[in-house]
């Protein structure tokens, strides 16, 4: 076993009896650990270079994982060392946490089945519900910018201005794309919508469901807890359930959105009870529009920066993924107006 994982552990009180690497991260290393022949937690180790101010985030998870348990929700604890920390850091070996480990549970890359996709949005709407009495100025914002769509749209011009003339080449056509959807998509009005507590990254692989049906639990992965809007989180939950194509998908098929699956969606985030605003119920449907593009043009920026962000095992794969999520953000636009009515449920 890795000294290094041990050593950590260790500072925990924990003694592993085994501990499995988890895959399909993009940022940060996943450990599952076992404790007398059961898996009993889950170690990581934080990216700095993507995560700069990890003490306000995990400062951000103390504040709202007293808040996220109930009836229909679990419970996720984040471990203490023997010292009182949530957090190892360390010069040699980075900055880790622990969090208890929830047998019988399993997540999904991302799914259309009704049923799924149902409990997904039931989760995120009782994630916000369960959130609403907390104040949003008790957290902080150690990722600025986050869902900036001109912050991003710079980073994007930015990135094509110095990028190597072959991949600005093979970028054309979707940098074309990406700048007249920001044009439609600057017309939504952010400022509008009250701020509240968001996950920033409710994706389908970050919800937690029962391994023996499609009942989900909760989100994990709570790494982007800051103030937000609505729309965001709605919006990103929603891009991979509407879809069963992941992210770098390298077939031919058109990449649309699957209706029915975005109608289960909305149904169940309706019913969890989540309370919403008249302006944010007038634009919820655009966030299938803002969230693909958003996160298309930071793989496009990355494709055409050099691969400097996300893990690629291939040179064209940021390049794949900007083509797959401006096509849903496309594509999502054009049926724009069957998403508003599937939207206004209630």
């Amino acid at each position: 076993m890795d000294t290094a994982l041990t050593s950590v552990l260790h500072r925990y009180g924990i003694r592993p009896g085994q501990v499995e690497p988890l895959e399909g991260g993009l940022i940060n290393q996943t450990f599952k650990v076992w404790e007398d022949g059961q898996p009993a937690y889950i170690l990581q180790r934080l990216n700095s270079e993507v995560f700069p101010q990890p003490e306000a985030m995990m400062d951000n998870m103390k504040v709202v994982l007293p808040h996220l348990k109930g009836p229909g929700y679990a419970t996720v604890e984040l471990m203490q060392t023997s010292g009182g920390n949530s957090w190892v850091s360390d010069p040699e070996l980075g900055f880790w946490r622990v969090f208890s480990y929830i047998p019988g549970t399993r997540t999904y890359p991302n799914s259309s089945d009704p049923a799924i996709a149902r409990e997904a949005g039931r989760i995120l709407g009782q994630f916000h519900l369960l959130l609403r009495d907390v104040p949003v100025e008790h957290l902080s914002t150690p990722l600025p910018g986050f869902h900036d769509l001109e912050k991003r749209f710079r980073e994007l011009v930015e990135a094509e201005g110095q990028a190597a003339p072959d991949r600005k080449r093979e970028a054309s056509a979707w940098l074309e794309l990406a700048t007249s959807l920001t044009q439609a998509c600057r017309d939504i009005p952010l400022k509008d919508f009250p701020l509240r507590i968001c996950h920033n990254d409710p994706v389908m692989k970050n919800i937690l469901f029962r391994e023996d049906r499609p009942e989900a639990l909760c989100l994990i992965d709570l790494d982007t807890l800051m103030p937000g809007v609505l729309l965001w989180d709605f919006g990103d939950a929603v891009r991979s359930v509407v879809t069963v194509y992941p992210e770098d998908y390298r077939g031919e098929d058109p990449i649309v959105p699957d209706l029915e699956a975005y109608a289960a969606f909305t149904r169940g985030f309706m019913e969890s009870g989540v309370e919403i605003t008249p302006s944010e119920q007038l634009w919820l449907h655009w966030g299938l529009v803002l969230m693909p593009l958003l996160h298309g043009i930071r793989a496009l920026a990355d494709f055409l920066a050099g691969d400097v962000y996300y893990q690629i095992t291939y040179r064209e794969q940021n390049l794949v993924r900007a083509r797959n999520l401006l096509s849903l953000a496309e594509a999502s636009k054009a049926r724009i107006k069957e998403l508003r009515n599937l939207t206004q449920v209630r």
